[in-house]
């Protein structure tokens, strides 16, 4: 009987280690799988990491391109209103040295008011200046 179970346990001990090579080989394939797995993970992240640091560095030229375009045309503004504010008490100056008792003065005061918010181009002010009445000149006169 001790034999017997001698020889159980020598079959047992023999199904084991081939049991347990069985396992440790497919304990090396999938450590390889794994392996090769993880480098192809790690390189799509790699590369993924990678387009967005493109992409952010259009978004931040974007940004850039931007804000230099609005600094520019906030420059441009700034000083347009300033040639504007220019013009404007460079007209005012010449209304006022306009000799008060002349055909133009008059002329002038029979003008509709004009409304100070609205901006009048020199293309409307030669339009109102040919509307008025027609001076004839005298012959050989200009």
């Amino acid at each position: 009987m001790l034999l017997l179970e001698i020889n159980e346990l020598s079959e047992d001990m023999t199904s084991h280690t081939a049991h347990q090579r069985f396992l440790l080989t497919q304990l090396d394939e999938l450590q390889s799988r794994f392996g090769e797995a993880w480098t192809e993970c790690i390189e799509m992240e790699k590369a993924s990491s990678d387009q967005d640091k493109e992409i952010l560095g259009g978004i931040s030229k974007v940004q850039r391109d931007t804000k230099e375009r609005s600094e520019t045309l906030n420059g441009i503004s700034t000083h347009l209103k300033n040639e504007l504010e220019t013009l404007t008490g460079f007209v005012e100056n010449v209304s006022n040295r306009r000799p008060k008792d002349t055909r133009q003065s008059k002329r002038r005061s029979m003008a509709p008011p004009s409304d100070s918010r609205i901006v009048q181009t020199p293309a409307i002010l030669r339009k109102r200046r040919n509307s008025g009445p027609s001076v004839v000149n005298p012959v050989g006169t200009f």
